[in-house]
């Protein structure tokens, strides 16, 4: 199990570096190929010693990648609906499509952060989700179910580390996520930091998903420049 963890641990940090990597690339394309190679070669490999070997090859290959020193990319937060934060398939690769538009993108749910709240560092009080559940306190004091406490949290979270903005993806018609949803329309007053919200589902349409991404970034990107 230990070993497990450890690899599901090197996997997101490879996922999050490449996220750090797409923001300050020179063609943010070649950033895709690794991933996908990646993705690809990870399903042929055998046991966790092969596995980690070919984690650090793809770090290394990322870390080649030509970057500009001189951006400086707007830093989104995501938040929200476990399931919709981590698939690709479901919340049509906005991490890719974010790092596209020069965004630096930083998701507050990860595989590896579940296990270690559900199985380890929760129980000691220690976990990213337990610290978003504090700070979250003063908005939403008791369990609502799912995420949607530690949705609250984790944005308060983004706005403390002077985030640009925060995208909240939410499955459609999920309770928890629109309670948080509710109260979120006051931490964006609180704290400054403008929130997105968008619901995914099997009819989500990709054109007008993309049109809200792209105007949301410009929204950000003004404000930065304005202030």
């Amino acid at each position: 199990f230990n070993r497990g963890r450890i690899v599901l641990k090197e996997v997101d940090k490879l996922f999050e570096f490449s996220n750090k990597i797409r923001a300050f690339a020179v063609n943010s394309y070649e950033v895709d190929k690794v991933m996908q190679k990646f993705s690809e070669d990870v399903l042929k490999v055998k046991g966790v010693i092969e596995t980690r070997n070919l984690i650090k090859r793809t770090f290394k290959e990322l870390e080649e990648i030509k970057i500009d020193n001189t951006k400086t990319p707007l830093k989104i937060g995501i938040v929200g609906e476990i399931y919709t934060v981590i698939e690709p398939y479901v919340n049509l690769d906005i991490e890719r499509r974010l790092g596209h538009m020069g965004v630096w993108v930083d998701k507050f749910l990860t595989s590896s952060r579940w296990v270690e709240h559900n199985l380890t560092l929760g129980h000691l009080g220690l976990s990213e989700e337990r610290k978003a559940a504090k700070a979250a306190k003063p908005y939403i004091s008791t369990l609502v179910g799912g995420h949607g406490r530690e949705t609250v949290g984790s944005t308060i979270m983004y706005a403390e580390k002077g985030y640009d903005g925060v995208i909240q993806l939410l499955p459609f018609t999920c309770m928890p996520e629109i309670v948080a949803e509710s109260v979120l329309k006051t931490v964006e007053k609180d704290f400054d930091i403008p929130i997105l919200a968008l619901i995914v589902d099997e009819l989500t349409g990709e054109v007008g998903y993309v049109t809200r991404l792209e105007a949301f970034v410009d929204l950000l990107k003004r404000r930065r420049e304005e202030k």
